[in-house]
């Protein structure tokens, strides 16, 4: 029932005139490289690229392609690993659905920014940014097979 009213109190402040959603884009894939530094004596590199794809690496760099698979928020720097659970975390499957977080206090947002990081399948590596002002609300809408790369968040007032 709590989803249900957040749900409707969110939608109600996105049609507002004086409060517009903003949308936060996460590029749908990376491109990386990777290298062994050095390979233990009788071993070889290999790597398993995001297309199952086995490349034997000898000291080569090995070029992938990675797509995104996760975007997360958290209070403060990521290096800071402040991860923001959604408030609706118990509810979430893995088949479709939306992540719901909700601020209440834009001061502690001005002490501690909000970061929305953006993550991808079969790597470490991701990207990062921080949100322009404090926000109320911030929904993340995931589909299997669909492009699932637009964080929004309402602005606080």
């Amino acid at each position: 029932m709590l989803t249900q009213w957040f749900f409707l109190a969110m939608a109600a402040s996105m049609l507002s005139p004086s409060v517009a959603a903003d949308d936060y884009t996460c590029p749908l894939s990376l491109e990386i490289k990777e290298k062994l530094v050095s390979e233990p004596a009788d071993w070889s590199g290999m790597y398993e690229k995001s297309s199952g794809e086995i490349a034997y690496t000898g000291n080569n760099e090995v070029s992938d392609t990675v797509n995104l698979v996760e975007i997360m928020l958290y209070s403060g720097e990521p290096k800071e690993q402040a991860t923001l659970i959604p408030d609706n975390a118990d509810n979430l499957s893995e088949e479709e659905g939306d992540s719901l977080w909700s601020f209440k206090s834009p001061d502690e947002q001005k002490k501690h920014p909000l970061y929305m990081v953006c993550r991808y399948d079969g790597s470490s590596l991701g990207v990062f940014r921080k949100l322009a002002t404090p926000v109320k609300a911030c929904t993340w809408h995931f589909k299997p097979d669909a492009a699932n790369n637009i964080l929004t968040c309402v602005p606080a007032l």
